[in-house]
C-alpha cells in the first residue's frame, strides 16, 4: 500500500530530527571523553636548582609522568618552604615540598604576618632534615650551656631560624644571647674567626665533616627526652642520630620534609599520585646522607590530610591521619563543664527566687529541673566536692589551652603540655591551698588570670563562698520549715486544716495516675517540729504555711489570690469542728469576693467543705460552700450498703482507689463543646467508644441557685443529679455549659484524650 505523501514528509522530518539528536549526543560524548583524556598539568613548588627539594621534585615528576597518562608536572624553582607555602595560598602551585615545621607554623598563623594558610593539606612524608648546633667548644653537652653566647641562628625568614627560636626559647636562652643571621658559609667563617661561639645548620658539608673528625668542631647533643617534651607542643620534631664513627653517635633534633597540596586539587589525581609515590618510594631521589622513615605518612603536623590521600589510605588513614585537635577537645569539655555549672547556678537562683514555682509543676521540664535542684540540695556535700572538682578541671583545661597557644606564638614549648592530668590536678590543688607552684606557673596573660582566681577555689575560699550563699538560704529554709514564707505558686489548692485523714487526701490528689495534678499549700498549725515531713509528701507539690484558714493574712501567705480551690478540713482538736470549717469557707469566700472586686482575681474561688454532722450541710451551703462532704454520713451509708448488699464495699473501694483498673474522674462541659445538647444516652454511646463509662451528670456544678432552679423547672427535672435516668425528662435532658460529667475510666489521660477527639 502506497503511503500518503504527507506521511512520507512527516517520516523524513522525524528521521532528520533523530539524526540531529544522535549527532549532538556524539559530539557531547566526544567532548566529554576528550576532556577526560586531555592532559592534566600540575605545578610542584620545590627549591633552588640543584638542592635536595628540587632534585626530589624532579624524581616525583618522572615517576608520575611515566606511570600516569595525560599528566604533566612542571617543577617550579623557589627559595624554599616559605615561598612554596605562599604559592599554595595564592593557588599558583598545586603541590609543594616543604619542611613539616614550616607547614605547622603556616597553618597556625605563626608566619606571614599572622595570617594562617587554610588551604594546605598533607599528602606524604619524605626524609628527616637534621638541625645541628655546631661549636668549637668541646665541653658543651646540652643546649642550656649556650647561655649568653653569640650564636648564628640562620637567615631571616628561614625554617632553620624558626626551629632555632623554638629550641632556644624552650630553654629561655633566646633573649639572653647575641644572635646573628648569616648564611651557613658565613657563619662557619665567623665561628673560626671566634666572633661567634655556635651556629645552627641544616646539613653537614664535607668540609665541616672533616673538621668534626679532626675535633676542631663539635655537635651539641639534644636528648631524646628534651625532644619528647617539645613534641607535646610541637608535633613535628623527631630525634636524629648522627654517626661520627662506629662508637661515637650524637643525638640531635630533626624536622621532616613533606609533600603538601592545595585542598581543591582534584581528589582522583591526588589519589593516583600518592598511591604511586607510596608504591615507588624507593625510586624517589633523596639526599645521600638523609634518614628515610619507613612510615611514609608519619610526622605530618597538619590538621587535615587531602581527601584523595584519605581515600587511598582507607582505614589506615584513621590511624595515621592527624588526630582531632586535643586542645579543641579540651575547650569543648571546658565549655560543657561551664554550662553544667551555670545551669546548676541558674537553678539555685531560680529556686531561691521562687521563680520555678510560678510554673505548673506537672510540666515535664519544670519537674526535671526541680528534681535536679532537689537532688543537689539533698546531697549538698557530695555536690560541693563534685562542683569543686569540675571547677578545678575547667581551670586546668583553660590554663593548658592558653599556655599551648602562647607557646606556639612565642616559639617555645609549654610545660603544661608535658604534664599529665593527675599531675596538673594535684599541682592546682596544692597551689590553691598553699601557693606552692612546684616551678610550674603559666606564662600567658590569660593563664595567669585564671590561676590568680584559683585560690578562691581553695578550701577556705570555697567554704567562705558557700557560707555567703548559704547564710540567706539557711534563713529562708528556717522560714519555709516553719511556714512563715509567702508561697509563690498559682492555680493551686489550699488545704485549710489538718486531721488524721488529711495526708491520704493529699496523696490521692497527687496520685501518679492523675495528669492534671495541682500544687497543694497546707495552711494549718502543727504542734510538733516534724510538721508534714513525717508523711513523706512530694516537696515539689506540697508546701506548708503556718496559720489558720480563718485569718486573712495567713490566706494571703498561701496566695489565695491565685488559688483555684480551697478545701476546708475538719480539725479534730476543735470542740466544734463544723463551725470552724464553715467559718473557713466564709472567710475564703468573702476575701476572694473582695479580690475579685479590686481586680486581683478573675473569678470567685471554688470551695469544698468537710463536715462531721450532716445536719450542718444547709448552713455550709448558706456560707457559700460549693461542694460539701459529710464523711460520717457517707461512712454510715457505705456501711449499710455493705451489710445489705455484699460486694458493694469491694466495688466502692475499687472505684475510689487509684490503680490500673477503673477510677472515678470528672470533666466540665466547656463553652463551645460539641457535647452540648447531647442527652444522657447519646453521651453514654459516645464515651463507650473510648472505654469510658458514663455514671452521672451533675447540673448543679458551679451554678447559682437561680440558674439551677430555672434549669430544673424548664426541663421538669426532680433532681440536679442524673444517674441512670428513670424519667422521660431525665432521658431527654440535654447537656448545658458548666454541667459536670462523672465517668469511670482506667486513667485520667484516657478521658483527656477522648475529650480532645470529641
Amino acid at each position: 500500500m502506497t503511503k500518503h505523501p504527507l506521511y512520507l514528509q512527516i517520516e523524513e522530518q522525524l528521521f532528520c530530527k533523530v539524526k540531529l539528536i544522535l549527532i549532538i549526543i556524539f559530539v557531547v560524548f566526544s567532548f566529554v571523553a576528550s576532556s577526560e583524556l586531555m592532559a592534566k598539568e600540575l605545578i610542584i613548588a620545590s627549591g633552588t636548582e640543584g638542592n635536595g627539594y628540587h632534585t626530589l621534585a624532579l624524581s616525583i615528576k618522572k615517576i608520575c609522568e611515566d606511570s600516569i597518562s595525560n599528566l604533566k608536572i612542571n617543577v617550579k624553582k623557589t627559595h624554599g618552604s616559605a615561598e612554596n607555602l605562599e604559592l599554595i595560598r595564592e593557588s599558583k602551585a598545586d603541590l609543594a615540598i616543604v619542611q613539616n615545621d614550616t607547614a605547622f607554623y603556616a597553618e597556625n598563623g605563626l608566619l606571614f604576618n599572622g595570617k594562617p594558610i587554610e588551604n594546605i593539606r598533607g599528602v606524604i612524608s619524605f626524609y628527616q632534615e637534621p638541625i645541628f648546633i655546631v661549636t668549637r667548644v668541646n665541653n658543651i653537652n646540652n643546649i642550656n650551656q649556650l647561655v649568653n653566647l653569640k650564636i648564628n641562628v640562620g637567615q631571616n625568614n628561614s625554617g632553620l631560624q624558626e626551629s632555632a627560636k623554638v629550641l632556644l626559647n624552650s630553654s629561655d636562652l633566646w633573649e639572653s644571647m647575641s644572635k646573628y643571621y648569616k648564611s651557613p658559609e658565613e657563619s662557619i667563617k665567623l665561628l673560626f674567626d671566634e666572633k661567634i661561639q655556635a651556629v645552627f645548620l641544616n646539613s653537614i658539608s664535607d668540609d665541616i665533616r672533616s673538621k668534626l673528625d679532626a675535633k676542631e668542631l663539635f655537635i651539641v647533643p639534644i636528648s631524646s627526652f628534651y625532644i619528647k617534651d617539645l613534641n607535646n607542643t610541637f608535633p613535628f620534631f623527631s630525634p636524629y642520630e648522627y654517626k661520627l664513627d662506629e662508637l661515637d653517635v650524637i643525638t640531635t633534633i630533626s624536622v621532616t620534609s613533606i609533600l603538601v597540596a592545595r585542598d581543591d586539587l582534584d581528589s582522583k589525581v591526588t589519589h593516583e599520585i600518592v598511591k604511586l609515590l607510596d608504591k615507588e618510594y624507593k625510586r624517589l631521589t633523596f639526599p645521600s646522607d638523609s634518614l628515610i622513615s619507613e612510615d611514609h605518612f608519619g610526622m605530618m603536623p597538619l590538621e587535615k590530610w587531602h581527601h584523595g590521600v584519605v581515600t587511598y589510605l582507607g582505614s589506615r588513614a584513621n590511624k595515621k591521619g592527624k588526630k582531632l585537635d586535643v586542645y579543641l577537645v579540651y575547650m569543648l569539655l571546658s565549655l560543657l563543664i561551664l554550662i553544667i555549672f551555670l545551669i546548676i547556678l541558674a537553678l539555685a537562683i531560680l529556686h531561691y527566687a521562687d521563680f520555678l514555682h510560678r510554673f505548673h509543676s506537672s510540666h515535664k521540664l519544670i519537674r526535671f529541673l526541680r528534681n535536679i535542684y532537689l537532688k543537689i540540695v539533698q546531697y549538698k556535700y557530695i555536690s560541693l566536692i563534685v562542683a569543686m572538682g569540675l571547677l578545678y578541671l575547667t581551670c586546668i583545661l583553660l590554663i593548658r589551652y592558653f599556655e599551648h597557644k602562647w607557646a606556639l606564638q612565642n616559639n617555645t614549648f609549654s610545660s603544661f603540655d608535658a604534664q599529665t592530668f593527675p599531675k596538673l590536678f594535684s599541682w592546682l590543688f596544692v597551689f590553691s591551698s598553699s601557693g606552692f607552684d612546684d616551678n610550674l606557673f603559666p606564662k600567658s596573660d590569660q593563664g595567669k588570670l585564671v590561676v590568680s582566681l584559683v585560690p578562691l577555689l581553695g578550701m577556705g575560699g570555697a567554704f567562705a563562698f558557700v557560707g555567703l550563699i548559704t547564710f540567706d538560704r539557711v534563713k529562708k529554709y528556717f522560714l519555709e520549715v516553719n511556714g512563715m514564707t509567702i508561697q509563690k505558686v498559682k492555680d493551686h489548692i489550699i488545704l485549710c486544716g489538718w486531721n488524721d485523714k488529711a495526708h491520704f487526701i493529699v496523696k490521692n490528689l497527687l496520685h501518679e495516675n492523675l495528669d492534671n495534678r495541682k500544687q497543694i499549700v497546707i495552711l494549718t498549725e502543727f504542734n510538733h517540729e516534724e510538721g508534714i515531713k513525717k508523711y513523706n509528701l512530694d516537696p515539689m507539690f506540697v508546701y506548708y504555711v503556718k496559720g489558720q484558714g480563718t485569718n486573712r493574712d495567713d490566706l494571703k501567705r498561701a496566695n489565695i489570690a491565685e488559688a483555684s480551690l480551697v478545701i476546708a478540713i475538719s480539725d479534730n482538736s476543735d470542740t466544734d469542728p463544723d463551725a470552724r470549717t464553715i467559718l473557713k469557707i466564709l472567710t475564703a469566700k468573702k476575701y476572694c469576693s473582695e479580690l475579685v472586686n479590686c481586680g486581683k482575681r478573675s473569678n470567685d474561688i471554688f470551695t469544698v467543705a468537710e463536715l462531721f454532722n450532716p445536719q450542718n450541710i444547709s448552713i455550709a451551703e448558706d456560707a457559700g460552700a460549693d461542694q460539701i462532704v459529710s464523711l460520717s454520713d457517707m461512712e454510715s451509708k457505705i456501711f449499710t450498703q455493705a451489710v445489705r448488699n455484699p460486694g458493694v464495699a469491694v466495688f466502692i473501694n475499687e472505684i475510689m482507689t487509684y490503680n490500673d483498673q477503673n477510677d472515678i474522674y470528672s470533666f466540665v462541659i466547656e463553652e463551645g463543646s460539641t457535647l452540648i445538647g447531647k442527652t444522657y444516652d447519646e453521651l453514654l454511646i459516645k464515651l463507650r467508644k473510648y472505654n469510658i463509662l458514663l455514671m452521672s451528670i451533675n447540673i448543679k456544678n458551679r451554678k447559682s441557685n437561680e440558674e439551677i432552679s430555672c434549669i430544673l423547672e424548664k426541663h421538669k427535672l426532680d433532681s440536679h443529679v442524673i444517674t441512670n435516668p428513670l424519667t422521660k425528662a431525665a432521658c431527654e435532658y440535654q447537656l448545658h455549659t458548666g454541667d459536670l460529667v462523672i465517668v469511670l475510666a482506667q486513667y485520667e489521660k484516657v478521658v483527656l484524650q477522648a475529650l480532645k477527639k470529641l
